[in-house]
């Protein structure tokens, strides 16, 4: 459980700082949008754009395939848990234990 913890959390900060860059294209884009129309650059920080978002996509995606591996691990184990008590629980109404 700590070990999913620490990736999770891993995960959760990359997808945070790949956040900003995105954020902070965006608003100096904004900004600068006049400049950037005059010079004919908007290819280029269209590119620029498509490659940040990429990667702060693909840092959410991780966060998100990793959360629900550990949520699929987690199932299995409480099914298997339960389905094992229930076994056990047969098994000893049927050969009850005297003292």
């Amino acid at each position: 459980m700590k070990i999913n913890a620490t990736v999770s959390h891993r995960f959760f900060c990359i997808g945070f700082t790949a956040r900003f860059p995105v954020f902070n294209h965006l608003s100096t884009t904004l900004e600068g949008l006049w400049t950037i129309r005059a010079l004919g650059s908007e290819d280029r920080f269209l590119h620029s754009f498509d490659n940040l978002q990429d990667k702060h996509t693909a840092a959410c995606y991780t966060y998100i395939a990793t959360n629900r591996w550990f949520a699929l691990i987690l199932d299995i184990f409480c099914m298997l848990f339960v389905a094992m008590l229930a076994i056990l629980s047969v098994v000893v109404a049927e050969n009850p234990v005297t003292g």
